[in-house]
């Protein structure tokens, strides 16, 4: 990933996800995520951020599943997303 992720982007992944799945019972759903997009928008940002940042992740991010965001069309490698 050579550029942070911007709030377009990351609105347009989370939407694009199926809204009823998780991955256990006490997880939210992508639809809990969109229904409330205005409230956890900026916790979520940035979260990204920091994760863009420091190139951390948080133990629990290994749990559950990452969806790369496309930064250019007919992407080839991961510096694509």
């Amino acid at each position: 990933m050579e550029l942070p992720f911007n709030e377009d982007e990351v609105t347009i992944a989370l939407f694009d996800c199926c809204g009823d799945k998780t991955l256990g019972p006490y997880d939210m759903t992508m639809v809990f995520l969109q229904a409330n997009w205005d409230i956890v928008k900026a916790d979520l940002l940035r979260m990204f951020f920091e994760f863009f940042s420091t190139e951390n992740f948080v133990a629990r991010f290994n749990a559950t599943f990452i969806g790369l965001i496309l930064k250019k069309e007919n992407a080839k490698n991961t510096r694509d997303f």
